[in-house]
């Protein structure tokens, strides 16, 4: 389990969930966009919103993750840079920063899922 928070949640990576959260706003903006011009579409159009609106979901929970890793770079930065290992993950690991990181990570999840459950289902 440790070296899974090590892997989801350290400095390097804050920049993969602003780009991951860049990626879910553009397509968010492209289906919401080609459900509003298009008339005839394959899928129904109230699908294609609600991938939308989970797409949306799943990028204000990465850009929180990011937020959350950059702010605990700037205290760390801060404090005078220690180089110590033990010491960069207390201040990403604080007791309220990691619960933070959870839920918005949880965010991320469940809005992919429902947005690729909306993207799967069959019927009208």
């Amino acid at each position: 389990m440790k070296r899974i928070k090590r892997f989801l949640f350290n400095f390097n990576i804050a920049y993969v969930y602003a780009f991951i959260a860049g990626i879910f706003v553009s397509l968010a903006a492209n289906l919401f966009t080609t459900a509003l011009v298009s008339e005839s579409l394959s899928v129904p159009a109230y699908r294609i919103y609600g991938m939308t609106l989970f797409f949306f979901i799943s990028s204000i929970g990465a850009f929180g993750v990011s937020a959350l890793l950059e702010d605990a770079r700037s205290k760390w930065e801060s404090s005078g840079t220690p180089r110590d290992p033990v010491v960069i993950r207390d201040f990403i690991e604080t007791k309220k920063r990691m619960s933070w990181m959870w839920f918005f990570f949880a965010i991320i999840f469940v809005g992919l899922i429902f947005s690729i459950f909306l993207l799967l289902i069959r019927g009208k």
